[in-house]
């Protein structure tokens, strides 16, 4: 059974948290999460949930993620010992990730927990107080042999931090052609093009494609580069309609990554990905326009199609550039 402390209602919460909360404030009695669930339904609790999640993790379960999240807070009491026994959300999501595992090819080599906590945890490559960041929905792998497992090892045996070395991560799951010294390493479809911008934004110019090789060889995404290299999603997926839970962990990342530009507050964030929009303007906390330059403080919100979508070359990314330099973003 769960109750309210004093200190729940002292803090407003975004989307499915806020109405766990309200649910919470508004009883009158001890409630079990089955009661919880049930009323945070009734108050649209669903319709915040992706199509995955909904089907896979539920309204009982997502319900509990935040449950525990509040207990920790000290806004929630767990009354009766026996509910502490009952299944916990890990528990939940590790029996969706065995499904997933059945149908969408999820690596089975290693443990749910630690790919759970991939998803939850690892953001990306860079640096958190770096001044230029880049933020795209979900890794991509396109090489057969890149698979989740491997990422997963290989993050692991980088301590599972936040943020990670890119040229590490990549060399640690055998994905070499992206950094290496011979032959000259080849340029990354995606990194390519915001390498491209962000020369051109930094520098006022047309980076050669040396220039943009060697960028990408050397500095992005590396532990003591300028650089911060994010995604919605940690799992890497050969495309966004591939099958897998995108979404997992979504609320809970855009929430972290809001808290994190709040604090450091970087020069410039670039957002990619048209059919993440609503995602992207939750991190920002305002609506956006592709290729319209966002000025709120110090730092310079811009949103993008992505950097392989078909009708936006190098010529796109270059003006990108100089409308940045002209807005005073620069």
């Amino acid at each position: 059974m769960y109750s309210k402390t004093e200190k729940l209602g002292t803090k407003t919460y975004r989307g499915q948290k806020q109405i766990v909360v309200d649910v919470l404030l508004a009883a009158e009695s001890l409630l079990t999460r089955e009661e919880i669930a049930a009323r945070a339904e009734a108050a649209g609790y669903a319709k915040l949930m992706n199509d995955w999640a909904l089907k896979k993790v539920g309204v009982r379960g997502s319900v509990g993620y935040h449950l525990r999240e509040l207990i920790e807070l000290g806004q929630v009491r767990e009354d009766d010992p026996a509910i502490r026994a009952e299944p916990t959300e890990k528990t939940d999501n590790e029996k969706a990730f065995n499904h997933a595992r059945r149908t969408d090819e999820m690596p089975t080599d290693l443990s749910d927990t630690d790919i759970l906590d991939i998803a939850l945890k690892h953001y990306g490559y860079g640096r958190w107080d770096a001044p230029y960041w880049f933020i795209g929905p979900e890794p991509g792998r396109d090489n057969p042999e890149d698979d989740l497992g491997a990422r997963c090892k290989a993050w692991i045996e980088l301590d599972r931090r936040d943020l990670v070395d890119c040229k590490k991560h990549h060399f640690g799951f055998g994905e070499t052609r992206w950094h290496r010294e011979v032959p000259p390493p080849a340029t990354q479809a995606t990194w390519r093009q915001l390498i491209r911008f962000l020369l051109a934004y930094r520098h006022g110019k047309e980076p050669r494609l040396d220039n943009i090789r060697s960028y990408q060889q050397n500095c992005w995404g590396m532990e003591n580069g300028e650089t911060c290299i994010i995604e919605l999603s940690s799992l890497a997926a050969p495309r966004l309609d591939a099958p897998g839970p995108h979404g997992l962990f979504r609320e809970q990342r855009i929430e972290e990554i809001r808290k994190k530009i709040q604090q450091h507050r970087p020069k410039l964030v670039l957002t990619y990905g048209l059919s993440h929009t609503q995602h992207f303007q939750e991190i920002v906390g305002c609506g956006l326009e592709p290729g319209i330059p966002v000025k709120i403080s110090s730092t310079c919100f811009v949103h993008t199609p992505a950097p392989t979508a078909r009708g936006f070359g190098k010529v796109y990314w270059l003006e990108l550039a100089e409308r940045l330099r002209n807005r005073s973003c620069s």
